[in-house]
């Protein structure tokens, strides 16, 4: 069983990257297997499954909505493409299944 919980958007798996540096330091992110969206690198993999972890409400909103408005752009902004994002973002901010 995974330390990551699920995405937060899409349902999907999430995994650990991880890669080390000049000084044998590794550094660590999260990435969801299904739409791909990742945090930011951590030096330690607790720092990383802590914030992964953490569900803020207003955090969901603002990155769903980034979602929103990347996934709009890469479709040629379709309307029906747009409208299930939002559908999914809206129940990924409810905290509901996708």
């Amino acid at each position: 069983m995974s330390e990551l919980k699920n995405c937060p958007f899409c349902g999907g798996e999430a995994k650990v990257l991880s890669v080390g540096s000049k000084d044998h330091t590794d550094w660590f992110k999260s990435e969801c297997k299904g739409c791909e969206v990742s945090t930011n690198w951590y030096p330690a993999k607790s720092m990383l499954i802590k914030q992964w972890n953490t569900r803020k409400p207003e955090q969901v909103l603002l990155e769903a909505l980034k979602g929103i408005l990347r996934q709009a752009v890469f479709s040629g902004l379709n309307y029906i493409f747009v409208l299930d994002i939002i559908d999914s973002a809206r129940e990924a901010i409810q905290g509901e299944p996708v």
